[in-house]
C-alpha cells in the first residue's frame, strides 16, 4: 500500500486527486520528478479540465447531457484558441451586476452560464461545467484551480467505481496527471524562447531543476519523434536547444550536468 509522500511537490490539482484516491490506488512515484512544486499556467489548467471532461463522458446520464457537454467543451476550446481577458474596469463592474457587451464580456457571461448546474444533472456533467467555470475565471484573471480541484475529485470517484467504463484506472490517472502538469509547465518555459514559433510537441519531461526561488526553470524533455529539448540559462540568456542526446547534454551547465545526465540515461 503506497503512502502519501511528496505532497509538498504536487500541484494543488494533483494533490486534490491524490487525496481523493484510496491509499492502494496511489502510485509510489517521485511526484514532479522529485523537484520543486510545478507552476502550471492557468490556460493549461483549463486544458486539464477538458481532459477531465473527456474522462467522464461515458458517465453522462443521457443523450441530452451529452449534447450539453459537447456544447460546453466546444465553447471552452474556442475560448482557449483565442483567449480573451476582461479589463480591470470590466471586472470591477461585475460587482455591480453590470452586463458586459465587449467580446471578452460576452465570452465571460457565456462561460459563466455554462458553469451553472441545473437540478438533477449528473456529477459527470458537473465536471464539464467546472471546466467552463475555470475558463470564466481565466477570462477574469482569477484563480482557475478552485474549479478543477473539485472536478478532479469527482473524476477519481468515477474511475474508482468503474475503471473499465472509462478505460483508465485511478492509479493511471494520477501518474498521467503528474506528467501532464510537467509538460504544461515545460511548454510555458519554452514558449518565450521561440520568437513566436509554435512550441514543440512534448512527449515527456525527463528532468527539471530549480532555477531559483523554489521554481523549476531548467528542463529536458523528450519530443515527439525521439529528439530532446533543453531549456537552460547559458551566460545571461535563457535558451532552447533541440537535438540528439549528446548535443543536448553537452549544453547543460556544469552545475546541473550530473543530475541531468543521470535522469536522461534512466529514461532510455
Amino acid at each position: 500500500m503506497a503512502e502519501v509522500t511528496g505532497l509538498e511537490r504536487c500541484h494543488v490539482i494533483l494533490k486534490a486527486a491524490i487525496l481523493a484516491a484510496k491509499p492502494e490506488d496511489r502510485p509510489a512515484i517521485r511526484w514532479a520528478l522529485g523537484g520543486p512544486r510545478p507552476v502550471c499556467p492557468a490556460a493549461g489548467q483549463v486544458e486539464l479540465g477538458l481532459w477531465f471532461s473527456s474522462l467522464v463522458s461515458p458517465f453522462l446520464a443521457d443523450r441530452f447531457e451529452e449534447a450539453v457537454a459537447n456544447r460546453i467543451v466546444e465553447r471552452v476550446r474556442d475560448f482557449l484558441s483565442k483567449p480573451l481577458r476582461l479589463t480591470p474596469q470590466e471586472s470591477l463592474s461585475l460587482g455591480h451586476e453590470k452586463k458586459l457587451t465587449s467580446k471578452a464580456g460576452r465570452a465571460y457571461h457565456a462561460l459563466v452560464a455554462d458553469s451553472r448546474s441545473e437540478a438533477d444533472e449528473s456529477e459527470a456533467l458537473a465536471v464539464v461545467r467546472r471546466t467552463a467555470g475555470a475558463a470564466a475565471a481565466l477570462c477574469r484573471g482569477k484563480d482557475t484551480f478552485v474549479h478543477l480541484t473539485a472536478a478532479v475529485a469527482r473524476v477519481v470517484k468515477y474511475l474508482d467505481e468503474e475503471p473499465g467504463r472509462a478505460g483508465l484506472s485511478v492509479q493511471a490517472l494520477l501518474t498521467e496527471l503528474d506528467a501532464r502538469i510537467l509538460r504544461l509547465e515545460c511548454h510555458a518555459a519554452i514558449a518565450p524562447l521561440l520568437a513566436g514559433e509554435p512550441p514543440p510537441d512534448l512527449e515527456e519531461v525527463l528532468w527539471r531543476a530549480d532555477g531559483g526561488k523554489g521554481t523549476a526553470r531548467h528542463f529536458i524533455a523528450r519530443l515527439r519523434g525521439g529528439t530532446l529539448g533543453l531549456v537552460t540559462k547559458l551566460g545571461a540568456r535563457w535558451t532552447w536547444t533541440q537535438g540528439g542526446k549528446d548535443e543536448v547534454l553537452a549544453s547543460v551547465p556544469d552545475a546541473y550536468f550530473e543530475e541531468a545526465t543521470r535522469a536522461v540515461m534512466a529514461s532510455d
